[in-house]
Protein backbone atom coordinates (compact mmCIF):
# COMPACT_ATOMS: atom_id res chain seq x y z
CA UNK A 1 0.00 0.00 0.00
CA UNK A 2 1.70 3.42 -0.65
CA UNK A 3 1.30 5.63 2.35
CA UNK A 4 -1.46 7.85 2.73
CA UNK A 5 -1.03 11.74 0.97
CA UNK A 6 -3.04 13.34 3.22
CA UNK A 7 -0.57 12.75 6.38
CA UNK A 8 1.36 15.94 7.20
CA UNK A 9 4.27 13.97 8.69
CA UNK A 10 7.74 13.08 6.74
CA UNK A 11 6.30 10.32 4.32
CA UNK A 12 7.50 6.86 5.14
CA UNK A 13 8.03 5.11 1.56
CA UNK A 14 10.49 2.44 2.73
CA UNK A 15 7.23 1.01 4.31
CA UNK A 16 5.96 -0.01 0.75
CA UNK A 17 8.64 -1.02 -0.99
CA UNK A 18 9.16 -4.65 -1.19
CA UNK A 19 11.53 -6.75 0.92
CA UNK A 20 13.74 -7.37 -1.34
CA UNK A 21 14.72 -4.17 -2.04
CA UNK A 22 15.47 -2.73 0.45
CA UNK A 23 18.69 -3.31 0.97
CA UNK A 24 19.61 -1.54 -2.39
CA UNK A 25 17.63 1.20 -1.05
CA UNK A 26 19.18 1.71 1.90
CA UNK A 27 22.25 2.02 0.09
CA UNK A 28 20.86 4.46 -2.69
CA UNK A 29 19.81 6.83 0.15
CA UNK A 30 22.93 6.66 2.28
CA UNK A 31 20.44 5.58 5.18
CA UNK A 32 21.69 2.70 7.39
CA UNK A 33 19.90 -0.11 6.56
CA UNK A 34 18.49 -2.46 10.01
CA UNK A 35 17.38 -6.06 9.63
CA UNK A 36 15.27 -5.56 12.62
CA UNK A 37 12.18 -3.39 12.78
CA UNK A 38 12.26 -2.32 16.01
CA UNK A 39 14.19 0.79 15.60
CA UNK A 40 11.27 1.61 12.34
CA UNK A 41 8.53 0.62 14.88
CA UNK A 42 10.01 3.00 17.54
CA UNK A 43 10.10 5.85 15.23
CA UNK A 44 6.69 5.50 14.05
CA UNK A 45 5.65 5.52 17.60
CA UNK A 46 7.69 9.22 18.23
CA UNK A 47 6.64 10.45 14.78
CA UNK A 48 2.72 9.38 15.73
CA UNK A 49 3.21 11.18 18.82
CA UNK A 50 4.48 14.26 17.34
CA UNK A 51 1.50 13.97 14.88
CA UNK A 52 -0.79 14.03 18.12
CA UNK A 53 1.10 17.08 19.47
CA UNK A 54 0.76 18.84 16.57
CA UNK A 55 -3.40 18.07 16.80
CA UNK A 56 -3.11 19.62 20.01
CA UNK A 57 -1.09 22.70 19.53
CA UNK A 58 -3.28 26.15 19.34
CA UNK A 59 -0.71 27.93 16.62
CA UNK A 60 -0.93 24.98 13.96
CA UNK A 61 -0.18 26.35 10.25
CA UNK A 62 -3.31 27.13 8.14
CA UNK A 63 -5.08 24.51 5.70
CA UNK A 64 -2.70 25.44 2.63
CA UNK A 65 0.44 25.40 4.39
CA UNK A 66 -0.56 22.02 5.43
CA UNK A 67 -0.86 20.74 1.98
CA UNK A 68 2.07 22.27 0.70
CA UNK A 69 3.81 20.46 3.01
CA UNK A 70 2.41 17.30 1.85
CA UNK A 71 3.32 17.94 -1.44
CA UNK A 72 6.56 18.89 -0.53
CA UNK A 73 7.06 15.71 1.18
CA UNK A 74 5.58 13.51 -2.13
CA UNK A 75 8.39 14.95 -4.46
CA UNK A 76 10.79 14.26 -1.91
CA UNK A 77 9.32 10.50 -1.77
CA UNK A 78 9.63 10.04 -5.64
CA UNK A 79 12.99 11.49 -5.95
CA UNK A 80 14.47 9.12 -3.02
CA UNK A 81 12.28 5.90 -5.11
CA UNK A 82 13.58 7.48 -8.47
CA UNK A 83 17.49 7.43 -6.91
CA UNK A 84 16.73 4.02 -5.99
CA UNK A 85 15.30 3.36 -9.43
CA UNK A 86 18.95 4.71 -10.99
CA UNK A 87 20.56 2.70 -8.53
CA UNK A 88 19.30 -0.99 -9.38
CA UNK A 89 19.55 -0.03 -12.82
CA UNK A 90 23.60 1.04 -12.47
CA UNK A 91 24.43 -2.20 -10.21
CA UNK A 92 22.39 -4.32 -13.36
CA UNK A 93 20.26 -5.94 -10.77
CA UNK A 94 18.40 -9.25 -11.90
CA UNK A 95 15.06 -8.83 -14.43
CA UNK A 96 12.82 -9.45 -11.80
CA UNK A 97 14.08 -6.95 -9.50
CA UNK A 98 13.37 -4.14 -12.53
CA UNK A 99 10.32 -5.78 -13.29
CA UNK A 100 9.26 -5.10 -9.74
CA UNK A 101 10.55 -1.41 -9.18
CA UNK A 102 8.87 -0.44 -12.73
CA UNK A 103 5.69 -1.61 -11.01
CA UNK A 104 6.00 -0.11 -7.89
CA UNK A 105 7.36 3.00 -9.76
CA UNK A 106 4.24 3.52 -12.70
CA UNK A 107 1.91 2.70 -9.75
CA UNK A 108 3.94 6.24 -7.92
CA UNK A 109 3.69 7.89 -11.00
CA UNK A 110 0.20 7.30 -11.23
CA UNK A 111 -0.63 8.40 -7.79
CA UNK A 112 1.64 11.60 -7.68
CA UNK A 113 1.24 13.28 -11.04
CA UNK A 114 0.44 16.54 -10.51
CA UNK A 115 3.98 16.67 -7.93
CA UNK A 116 7.48 17.65 -9.29
CA UNK A 117 9.07 17.90 -12.81
CA UNK A 118 9.42 15.75 -15.40
CA UNK A 119 12.68 14.84 -16.69
CA UNK A 120 13.44 16.21 -20.24
CA UNK A 121 15.93 13.33 -20.23
CA UNK A 122 14.57 9.70 -18.63
CA UNK A 123 10.73 11.40 -18.54
CA UNK A 124 10.26 10.75 -14.89
CA UNK A 125 9.46 13.27 -12.09
CA UNK A 126 11.82 14.45 -10.00
CA UNK A 127 12.52 17.34 -6.98
CA UNK A 128 12.96 20.42 -8.62
CA UNK A 129 15.90 21.10 -6.27
CA UNK A 130 18.51 22.47 -9.47
CA UNK A 131 17.63 24.54 -12.08
CA UNK A 132 17.33 22.75 -15.53
CA UNK A 133 15.14 19.82 -16.97
CA UNK A 134 16.66 17.23 -15.62
CA UNK A 135 16.76 15.13 -12.56
CA UNK A 136 19.84 14.67 -10.07
CA UNK A 137 20.82 11.39 -11.48
CA UNK A 138 20.59 12.23 -15.21
CA UNK A 139 22.22 15.05 -14.65
CA UNK A 140 25.21 13.88 -12.95
CA UNK A 141 25.01 11.03 -16.05
CA UNK A 142 25.42 13.61 -18.41
CA UNK A 143 28.54 15.40 -16.12
CA UNK A 144 29.94 12.42 -16.18
CA UNK A 145 29.96 11.73 -19.78
CA UNK A 146 31.58 15.26 -20.71
CA UNK A 147 34.19 15.09 -18.81
CA UNK A 148 34.75 11.32 -19.91
CA UNK A 149 34.27 12.84 -23.90
CA UNK A 150 36.93 15.72 -23.03
CA UNK A 151 39.43 13.59 -22.04
CA UNK A 152 39.15 11.39 -25.08
CA UNK A 153 39.02 14.77 -27.38
CA UNK A 154 42.53 15.75 -25.46
CA UNK A 155 43.86 11.99 -25.91
CA UNK A 156 42.79 11.86 -29.63
CA UNK A 157 44.67 15.71 -30.09
CA UNK A 158 47.75 14.19 -28.50
CA UNK A 159 47.63 11.31 -30.56
CA UNK A 160 47.39 13.70 -33.50
CA UNK A 161 50.24 15.48 -32.69
CA UNK A 162 52.24 12.50 -32.24
CA UNK A 163 51.27 11.58 -35.81
CA UNK A 164 52.53 14.38 -37.86
CA UNK A 165 55.47 13.83 -39.59
CA UNK A 166 56.36 17.64 -40.75
CA UNK A 167 59.61 18.71 -39.13
CA UNK A 168 62.23 20.75 -41.17
CA UNK A 169 64.94 18.53 -40.34
CA UNK A 170 63.15 15.07 -41.56
CA UNK A 171 62.74 17.72 -44.62
CA UNK A 172 66.66 17.75 -45.37
CA UNK A 173 68.83 15.98 -47.93
CA UNK A 174 70.08 13.44 -45.56
CA UNK A 175 66.50 11.93 -44.93
CA UNK A 176 64.33 12.85 -47.81
CA UNK A 177 64.26 10.12 -50.98
CA UNK A 178 62.11 12.18 -53.20
CA UNK A 179 61.88 15.81 -54.75
CA UNK A 180 59.17 17.73 -56.04
CA UNK A 181 59.74 20.02 -58.60
CA UNK A 182 57.64 23.27 -59.31
CA UNK A 183 56.76 25.24 -62.23
CA UNK A 184 59.87 27.80 -61.71
CA UNK A 185 62.54 25.03 -61.06
CA UNK A 186 62.02 25.37 -57.42
CA UNK A 187 62.56 22.08 -55.15
CA UNK A 188 60.95 20.40 -52.45
CA UNK A 189 61.91 17.15 -50.75
CA UNK A 190 59.64 14.77 -49.24
CA UNK A 191 59.65 10.94 -48.57
CA UNK A 192 58.06 8.07 -50.86
CA UNK A 193 56.14 6.47 -47.77
CA UNK A 194 54.42 9.76 -47.40
CA UNK A 195 53.20 10.36 -51.08
CA UNK A 196 52.29 7.13 -51.31
CA UNK A 197 50.03 7.06 -48.22
CA UNK A 198 48.66 9.99 -49.02
CA UNK A 199 47.71 9.87 -53.13
CA UNK A 200 46.74 7.00 -55.14
CA UNK A 201 48.14 8.49 -58.00
CA UNK A 202 52.03 9.34 -56.32
CA UNK A 203 51.56 5.37 -54.89
CA UNK A 204 50.64 3.80 -58.72
CA UNK A 205 53.50 6.14 -60.05
CA UNK A 206 55.97 5.08 -57.35
CA UNK A 207 55.44 1.08 -57.38
CA UNK A 208 55.65 1.11 -61.04
CA UNK A 209 58.90 1.72 -63.62
CA UNK A 210 58.31 4.85 -64.36
CA UNK A 211 60.68 7.95 -64.87
CA UNK A 212 59.85 9.89 -61.70
CA UNK A 213 60.13 6.15 -59.46
CA UNK A 214 63.73 6.24 -60.84
CA UNK A 215 65.12 8.76 -60.50
CA UNK A 216 63.13 10.02 -57.53
CA UNK A 217 61.77 13.45 -59.13
CA UNK A 218 58.18 14.54 -60.06
CA UNK A 219 57.77 17.65 -61.83
CA UNK A 220 54.97 19.13 -61.12
CA UNK A 221 55.05 21.70 -63.63
CA UNK A 222 51.51 23.15 -63.47
CA UNK A 223 51.88 24.95 -59.66
CA UNK A 224 53.88 27.66 -58.67
CA UNK A 225 56.52 26.80 -56.04
CA UNK A 226 53.69 28.52 -53.18
CA UNK A 227 50.84 26.50 -53.89
CA UNK A 228 53.16 23.18 -54.40
CA UNK A 229 54.68 24.12 -50.72
CA UNK A 230 51.02 24.27 -49.14
CA UNK A 231 50.21 21.18 -50.95
CA UNK A 232 52.98 18.75 -49.25
CA UNK A 233 52.83 20.82 -46.17
CA UNK A 234 48.92 19.12 -46.02
CA UNK A 235 50.21 16.15 -47.07
CA UNK A 236 51.80 16.03 -43.67
CA UNK A 237 50.13 17.74 -41.42
CA UNK A 238 46.36 17.60 -42.69
CA UNK A 239 46.50 21.57 -42.00
CA UNK A 240 45.76 24.52 -43.87
CA UNK A 241 45.52 28.32 -42.98
CA UNK A 242 42.66 29.94 -44.07
CA UNK A 243 44.78 33.01 -44.82
CA UNK A 244 46.62 30.83 -47.77
CA UNK A 245 42.98 29.38 -48.86
CA UNK A 246 41.90 32.79 -49.58
CA UNK A 247 44.84 33.16 -52.51
CA UNK A 248 45.20 29.70 -52.95
CA UNK A 249 42.09 27.96 -52.64
CA UNK A 250 41.21 27.58 -56.46
CA UNK A 251 44.62 26.40 -57.35
CA UNK A 252 44.96 24.05 -54.57
CA UNK A 253 41.67 22.29 -55.44
CA UNK A 254 43.30 21.38 -58.82
CA UNK A 255 46.29 19.95 -57.48
CA UNK A 256 44.05 18.01 -55.01
CA UNK A 257 41.74 16.63 -57.66
CA UNK A 258 45.10 16.09 -60.07
CA UNK A 259 46.68 13.65 -57.09
CA UNK A 260 43.03 12.56 -55.83
CA UNK A 261 43.78 13.96 -51.95
CA UNK A 262 39.94 13.78 -51.46
CA UNK A 263 40.22 15.66 -47.71
CA UNK A 264 42.19 18.25 -48.79
CA UNK A 265 39.98 18.59 -52.64
CA UNK A 266 36.93 18.86 -50.09
CA UNK A 267 38.44 21.69 -47.35
CA UNK A 268 38.86 23.94 -50.15
CA UNK A 269 35.60 23.33 -51.37
CA UNK A 270 33.79 24.27 -48.70
CA UNK A 271 35.37 27.23 -47.80
CA UNK A 272 35.20 28.24 -51.78
CA UNK A 273 31.37 27.81 -51.61
CA UNK A 274 31.34 29.54 -48.46
CA UNK A 275 32.32 32.56 -50.60
CA UNK A 276 30.16 32.28 -53.32
CA UNK A 277 28.47 35.62 -54.48
CA UNK A 278 26.26 37.40 -57.21
CA UNK A 279 29.57 38.32 -58.71
CA UNK A 280 31.71 35.36 -58.74
CA UNK A 281 28.86 32.96 -59.06
CA UNK A 282 29.55 32.53 -63.03
CA UNK A 283 33.55 31.68 -62.81
CA UNK A 284 32.63 29.28 -59.42
CA UNK A 285 30.14 27.55 -61.84
CA UNK A 286 32.48 27.23 -64.53
CA UNK A 287 34.96 26.33 -62.09
CA UNK A 288 33.08 23.65 -60.51
CA UNK A 289 32.06 22.04 -63.38
CA UNK A 290 35.75 21.61 -64.87
CA UNK A 291 36.90 19.84 -61.45
CA UNK A 292 33.87 17.81 -59.93
CA UNK A 293 33.43 19.94 -57.74
CA UNK A 294 29.43 19.44 -56.83
CA UNK A 295 29.04 21.24 -53.68
CA UNK A 296 30.32 24.50 -55.48
CA UNK A 297 28.23 23.87 -58.49
CA UNK A 298 25.28 23.70 -56.31
CA UNK A 299 26.12 27.32 -54.50
CA UNK A 300 26.96 28.80 -57.86
CA UNK A 301 24.58 27.57 -59.57
CA UNK A 302 21.57 28.94 -57.02
CA UNK A 303 23.59 32.37 -56.94
CA UNK A 304 23.09 32.60 -60.88
CA UNK A 305 19.24 31.34 -60.92
CA UNK A 306 18.64 33.92 -58.04
CA UNK A 307 19.88 37.10 -60.09
CA UNK A 308 19.23 35.81 -63.35
CA UNK A 309 17.58 38.89 -64.70
CA UNK A 310 21.51 40.17 -64.62
CA UNK A 311 23.01 37.65 -66.54
CA UNK A 312 22.73 38.83 -69.67
CA UNK A 313 24.14 42.22 -69.21
CA UNK A 314 27.43 40.51 -67.33
CA UNK A 315 30.88 40.86 -69.59
CA UNK A 316 31.61 37.16 -68.33
CA UNK A 317 28.00 35.27 -69.45
CA UNK A 318 28.90 36.42 -72.87
CA UNK A 319 32.46 35.32 -72.65
CA UNK A 320 31.12 32.02 -70.90
CA UNK A 321 28.54 31.79 -74.38
CA UNK A 322 31.79 31.95 -76.54
CA UNK A 323 33.77 29.37 -74.28
CA UNK A 324 31.42 26.72 -73.12
CA UNK A 325 27.82 27.07 -74.74
CA UNK A 326 27.01 23.65 -72.77
CA UNK A 327 27.49 25.52 -69.55
CA UNK A 328 24.69 28.06 -70.57
CA UNK A 329 22.29 25.84 -71.62
CA UNK A 330 22.83 23.72 -68.24
CA UNK A 331 21.98 27.32 -66.62
CA UNK A 332 19.04 27.99 -68.86
CA UNK A 333 17.23 24.43 -67.88
CA UNK A 334 18.30 24.64 -64.00
CA UNK A 335 16.01 27.98 -64.58
CA UNK A 336 13.37 26.37 -66.33
CA UNK A 337 13.36 23.26 -64.30
CA UNK A 338 13.17 26.15 -60.69
CA UNK A 339 10.23 27.74 -62.58
CA UNK A 340 8.43 24.77 -63.19
CA UNK A 341 8.64 23.20 -59.56
CA UNK A 342 7.32 27.07 -58.21
CA UNK A 343 4.07 26.23 -60.68
CA UNK A 344 3.42 22.86 -58.94
CA UNK A 345 4.00 24.00 -56.18
CA UNK A 346 1.37 27.19 -56.06
CA UNK A 347 -1.27 25.00 -58.08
Amino acid sequence: MLPSASSSSSVDWAEWVPECLQPAIAIASELPYHHDHEEDEDEDDEDDGHAVDNEQDPHQNSHEEEEDEVGYHRIQEHTQFHRVHHHLHRQGAGAALRSRGRQQHQHHLQNHRGDGIVCVSCKELYCPLRGGGTCYECYEEASEAEAALKKEIEELNARIVFLRTWAPEAMSEQFSDLVLESSDGSKIRAHRAILVSRSPVFKAMLESEMEESRSGIIKITDFSYEILRLFVHYLYTAEIYPESLEECAFDLLALAEKYNVKHLKAVCERFMTSKVNCDNALFSFEYACQHGAKTLKEAALSAILDNIEELPHKIEYHELVDRDAKLVVEIFEAYLAKKCSVKQSRA
